[in-house]
């Protein structure tokens, strides 16, 4: 361009002459401001976005409470939506033991039922249906198109638990170690 200073004027010209043809044109139909429906902002309020800051800001400072291994591996579950198998891969993130799928990961609640009574087997070595005591982020939320059977699968064998569909084993040092997947 020539002369830069003039774009701002060549600019304007531009859009006045396409707004204008866009006005004269047949069928074009305007309305008015006030009888338009009142859309919601999407642009945060101040208010929440100081809320926002100072929760961000506790939870920052409540994880750099915890050891380095434990911080980790909370930011990468809870933030990032790691999932528990992954971050078990890690090096350090728990300690590891050949063929079993680790120790549980801070705030995951498995346990082991007893098929028949659907009770909670507390103690290690002993073997049954692995079911988890709470959610967490990254465990699923429903099956495509099929939100009733996502429940009946997960939530209906064991009320009160989200049952996994697998048998497993607690060994003596309380690693989970994964038989198989139960057959109906």
């Amino acid at each position: 361009m020539r002369n830069p200073a003039a774009f701002s004027g060549w600019l304007r010209k531009i859009v006045f002459k396409h707004c204008n043809r866009i006005t004269r044109r047949k069928g074009f139909a305007a309305d008015p401001l006030d009888t338009l429906p009142d859309s919601a902002s999407t642009v945060p309020q101040p208010d929440e976005v100081a809320e926002h800051r100072e929760t961000r800001d506790r939870v920052r400072q409540a994880i750099d409470t915890l050891p380095e291994s434990e911080r980790t591996v909370t930011s990468l579950f809870y933030f990032d939506g790691y999932p528990q198998a992954d971050i078990g891969s890690l090096p350090g993130a728990t300690p590891t033991k050949p063929g079993t799928v680790s120790l549980p990961l801070f705030g995951v609640q498995p346990v082991v039922l007893n098929p028949e009574t659907g009770a909670v087997l507390k103690d290690n070595n002993v073997e049954g249906h692995l079911a988890y005591a709470a959610s967490w982020p990254g465990q699923i939320r429903t099956l495509y198109k099929d939100h009733d059977r996502f429940e009946q699968d997960y939530f209906k064998p064991y009320p009160g638990y989200y049952f996994t569909g697998d048998t497993c084993r607690r060994d003596g040092d309380g690693y989970y170690w994964i038989l198989g997947k139960v057959t109906s």
